[in-house]
């Protein structure tokens, strides 16, 4: 699943930054959070989420609308694509079969039946990858990889292929700013 050529400048935040991603349709954890972000000070044109809001769980209308309403800073994952474009399943790239296949059939359909136009219009005009400085850093905002919005990226991935993905970011998101100080991802978990 490519990377649409949508991105964003989001600017500075000024203040405590909060970074989460794969809220997967689970309201309460997301209560959770938005009480920790309270007791913290957190606001939420402070938040950055790298996507996944609608995935696995029970609630995927009443989470999406809860990050709406918080006006959060928010990139679209495999599963924010694929329910905007009407996918036939998360876009995860699971092997057909497997374990992860056939349950991410179960869930994608409950997420699927509880997203409305609304919701999928929204969801389809978030950007893929965000530019963000914080405290005199830059920082890249993806959700799996800088052109592969699914690519699974873990520690044991080979340093040339992250680099590869650094130098993709780079090119896409600006380099005549130079290279990110860090990345913010989600999707490998």
């Amino acid at each position: 699943m490519q990377v649409r050529a949508q991105a964003a400048d989001w600017g500075e935040i000024d203040g405590p930054m909060l970074v989460f991603g794969g809220v997967c349709s689970n309201l309460h954890a997301l209560q959770a959070l938005e009480a920790e972000a309270a007791r913290l000070n957190v606001p939420p044109e402070n938040w950055v989420c790298t996507g996944d809001a609608a995935a696995y769980c029970a609630h995927p209308g009443p989470v999406v609308a809860r990050l709406r309403d918080l006006g959060v800073r928010m990139i679209a994952g495999n599963t924010e694509r694929q329910l905007a474009e009407g996918g036939d399943d998360c876009g995860c790239g699971f092997g057909e079969g497997s374990s992860c296949d056939l349950m991410s059939a179960r869930w994608y359909a409950h997420a699927n039946a509880g997203i409305g136009a609304e919701d999928r219009a929204w969801m389809a005009g978030l950007p893929d990858r965000a530019v963000i400085r914080h405290r005199g850093r830059r920082f890249g905002v993806i959700h799996g990889g800088a052109r592969v919005v699914n690519r699974f990226l873990w520690p044991v991935t080979p340093a040339r292929d992250l680099n590869a993905e650094l130098d993709a970011l780079d090119a896409e998101m600006g380099p005549r700013a130079g290279r990110f100080d860090g990345v913010l991802a989600g999707h490998s978990g």
